[in-house]
């Protein structure tokens, strides 16, 4: 019986080790891996730089509005609606907006502007808003339309 219940356990004693060493080679092939991640993160790293990152300024075209709730801008390139940030140059727009003679409420009025795009949380928190900040006011013409 006992010869027989060595012949029967002995493949399994030379399996053994075979089962506790492959976590182990899989770890380390996994290691190996990430080596290979990491470099190609690194490789990466030097294809952008500092200068690449820096966003700049688009110059948009498009029709203005503000009303009690928000300053909107119209896109006449891309046909986009955008809230305008209460940040940059809103305020000079919202003067010159205020002073033209005749205004009608909410009237859109064409504007030339400079400014960044910013996805920011909503104040509710659940959803985001993309919003243009506007760095720079250029000019407000009444007459003229998206074409």
């Amino acid at each position: 019986m006992k010869l027989y219940a060595i012949i029967l356990c002995a493949p399994l004693l030379l399996l053994t080790p075979l089962l506790l060493l492959t976590p182990l080679l899989l770890l380390n092939g996994c290691g190996e891996g990430s080596n290979k991640s990491k470099t190609a993160n690194k490789d990466a790293q030097k294809m952008v730089s500092p200068d690449s990152l820096k966003m700049k300024p688009l110059i948009l075209k498009g029709m203005y509005f503000y009303s009690a709730e928000a300053s909107k801008f119209y896109d006449c390139e891309s046909r986009k609606t955008f809230l305008i940030a209460d940040k940059g140059e809103n305020e000079s727009i919202k003067k010159v907006y205020e002073k033209m003679p005749s205004r009608k409420p909410e009237e859109k009025v064409y504007v030339e502007l400079e400014g960044f795009v910013s996805v920011q949380p909503k104040p509710t928190g659940k959803d985001m808003d993309t919003l243009l900040i506007v760095t720079t006011f250029f000019k407000l013409d009444r007459a003229r339309k998206c074409e």
